[in-house]
Formats: C-alpha cells, structure tokens, sequence
C-alpha cells in the first residue's frame, strides 16, 4: 500500500506538465492505444481496457 501511494504521488509531476500542455496546445489526456501506435495490429484489441495516459503512460484494465 506504501508503495503505491509513492508511486501515485510520484506522478503528480507528469500529470500537471501534461495537462498544461493540453491546455496550451488542445489534445486529450486518455486516448486509446491506437491513436500512440497506429501501426501495431495488438493496438486494436481489447480497445476499452488498453488505455494511454498522455505519450508515455499505458494503463491496461483487467477485464474479469
């Protein structure tokens, strides 16, 4: 539990830069995976669980 509560709030940084640049320059901060990697067929599966958070964050939801 300690650990992710450092690591949430380890990327407090990340998510106020990004933000700020979505706001200066538009965009979206959760898109699906798609969008970041048009060309990977795997991209395409599962779209409602496979999730970025800005370029650099994948976030996959289990499904069961």
């Amino acid at each position: 539990m300690k650990r992710a509560i450092n690591v949430k709030y380890s990327m407090v940084r990340y998510y106020y830069t990004y933000l700020q640049n979505i706001h200066k320059e538009g965009g979206a901060l959760y898109k699906p995976l798609f969008f970041e990697f048009p060309d990977d067929a795997k991209a395409y599966e599962d779209q409602p669980y496979n999730i970025m958070l800005g370029k650099a964050l994948k976030l996959g939801i289990n499904s069961n």
